[in-house]
């Protein structure tokens, strides 16, 4: 067969194809939008049976040869995932509908990551050091349809959620998220008998979930994908948003610049409630690694995690890795850290011999143990 001279092919090139988008214009055939959910549908489908969530008090479960509270394989978590996107959307969550969580670090947090967006939601993480009066500003000025907040800040969250209604503002539903581990709740009480302040609790809702529901993909990568908020130190929150597009290269570029390797262990210092958790429930699902789940950021926690769950990678504040090191209560935030004694730490604590450091927005530290 003839080929086609260099000379012919470069007036071809550069008249009939270069510039022209009647052969390169976006279709299904050669264009997807960029999304975080298609690392998670990847993962899911290539490594159904790797662990994907762990979740107990690592304060006094730290031995790794007993089972967490809560071990879910990629699969399991998959499912759970669709039944959540299924269940918003049979309350009434459409495409670019606000979702907000109150939670810390949890396993079902991090299920609100992928599901919300599965069911075209915009999810909207709420700062768990936030009163009353500006969750309700926040809840009122998103548009929430849906609250999700954790049992134990259940009282600042139903208060919110009053001073909404009061204002006369449509209130979200109001989802109770009730922590599986028994310890974690005040003595006396367990997952079964704590107090719920919602209409319905997480479980119950995602019970109604169909599992082969089909997911709510985004027509556009530059479709809102999550909505964060600033504190409101110097007046009312100011709304941030990510693009499908801007979450899922974010969650890349960590994965790239840290040079994660595949099947990490990363353990949840970092609030999820800050920046996404800077999009690692992204990248850690990306490279089909394993949310080790973290309620309380305190030295004894997070060293048996790093046990229990032979964790690879953190992030947080230098106050963070500080306290770590010197097993104490963490330094007012005005305070400014030390530096980070990465030495000290990696043989006293972790018995590790390196710790590679990235910086962060805010001088943030990420710490990854090999």
């Amino acid at each position: 067969m003839m080929q086609p001279s260099p000379l012919r092919l470069g007036a071809r090139a550069s008249g009939r194809f270069f510039g022209s988008d009647r052969y390169l214009a976006p279709r299904s055939a050669n264009h997807a939008p960029i999304t975080p959910l298609g690392f998670f549908q990847r993962t899911a489908a290539v490594f159904p049976s790797r662990t994907a969530i762990v979740y107990d008090d690592w304060r006094v479960r730290n031995d790794p040869a007993r089972a967490p509270a809560v071990r879910q394989t990629w699969a399991e978590t998959s499912t759970r995932v669709t039944r959540l996107a299924s269940a918003l959307t049979a309350n009434g969550v459409a495409r670019g509908d606000t979702v907000a969580v109150l939670s810390p670090n949890t396993p079902a947090f991090v299920e609100l990551h992928h599901g919300v967006n599965a069911a075209g939601g915009v999810l909207n993480p709420l700062n768990t050091r936030l009163d009353a009066g500006t969750l309700a500003y926040i809840l009122g000025h998103s548009e929430a349809k849906v609250l999700f907040a954790d049992t134990a800040l259940g009282p600042v969250a139903k208060a919110a959620v009053e001073l909404l209604a009061a204002g006369g503002s449509a209130a979200p539903l109001f989802v109770d998220l009730v922590d599986p581990v028994d310890s974690h709740h005040p003595p006396g009480l367990t997952a079964a008998t704590a107090p719920r302040f919602g209409s319905l609790d997480y479980e119950d809702l995602m019970s109604g979930g169909d599992e082969a529901f089909a997911w709510v993909m985004p027509h556009d990568e530059w479709d809102a994908q999550a909505l964060n908020y600033t504190s409101g130190t110097t007046g009312r929150p100011k709304g941030v948003l990510y693009s499908h597009r801007g979450a899922a290269l974010n969650g890349m570029n960590e994965a790239l610049v840290w040079g994660m390797p595949q099947h990490p262990s990363y353990l949840w210092t970092l609030p999820m409630f800050h920046c996404n958790g800077w999009c690692f429930p992204y990248t850690t699902t990306l490279m089909g690694g394993t949310h080790v789940c973290l309620r309380s950021v305190e030295p004894r926690a997070i060293f048996g995690a790093i046990r229990a769950a032979s964790v690879s990678h953190l992030c947080g504040a230098p106050v963070v890795m500080n306290m770590m090191v010197r097993r104490s209560n963490m330094q007012a935030a005005a305070v400014p850290p030390p530096s980070f004694p990465s030495e000290q730490l990696c043989e006293k604590h972790i018995g590790r011999s390196e710790l590679v450091l990235t910086g962060h927005t805010c001088a943030h530290t990420c710490a990854h143990a090999r």
